[in-house]
């Protein structure tokens, strides 16, 4: 499939490993969903799915959800999938695009994206908003979490290069809310984390 964002390919079996060296992160992602309320036997996107680190948590938080994780590169959804072989799972994985996503209108409760909107070029970061407000059911949620602009001056001096960088521009001008807003969503939560480093964004259609 042809993308104008990233494609993680050559990096893919590193991944889990290079994660598991930030710490608490698997209670980070934990106490995040816990901010949101939802019925347990709702459906789930999670868009950008890597590896399948997030989407086999939210199944531990929502067993009776029925989830689905899509990513962009074939390398990665056959790591997710191996991980969920041989198990009753109500995950499935599926390669496809977040700017073009092959679902129908109005199918999902909760849709969430983690640290993927800065592989995503502008063009295709409001594409792929413009599918999420789509996908989602009225008063259905969605949860950005990705990179912002810091709160840190150390911080803010280490990323300057990045404002150059077609994906991580937005991200790094702190302008991910305003095109959260631009495609329709009502902003009801922000936290920022890491010095601000990090930003989610909680939002309701």
């Amino acid at each position: 499939m042809k993308t104008k964002g990233r494609k993680i390919i050559r990096f893919s079996k590193y991944y889990d490993s290079s994660l598991s060296l930030i710490p608490n992160l698997s209670n980070f992602y934990r106490q995040t969903f816990e901010t949101i309320n939802i019925e347990k036997d709702k459906n789930i996107l999670d868009l950008g799915c890597g590896t399948g680190t997030v989407a086999i948590i939210v199944s531990e938080l929502y067993p009776n959800a029925k989830i689905i994780g899509i990513d962009a590169s074939p390398q990665m959804i056959a790591i997710a999938e191996k991980k969920i072989y041989m198990s009753e799972s109500n995950i499935d994985f599926i390669i496809a695009l977040a700017e073009k996503l092959p679902f129908n209108d109005h199918k999902f409760d909760l849709i969430y994206s983690f640290e993927v909107f800065h592989h995503l070029p502008d063009i295709v970061k409001n594409q792929a908003l413009n599918e999420i407000f789509r996908l989602l059911k009225p008063n259905g949620i969605f949860l950005l979490n990705d990179f912002s602009h810091p709160d840190n001056i150390i911080l803010r001096i280490l990323v300057w290069p990045l404002r150059f960088s077609k994906y991580f521009r937005s991200n790094i001008l702190g302008i991910l809310p305003i095109l959260v807003k631009r495609s329709g969503f009502k902003i009801i939560k922000t936290k920022k984390s890491l010095g601000g480093l990090i930003l989610t964004i909680i939002s309701r259609k």
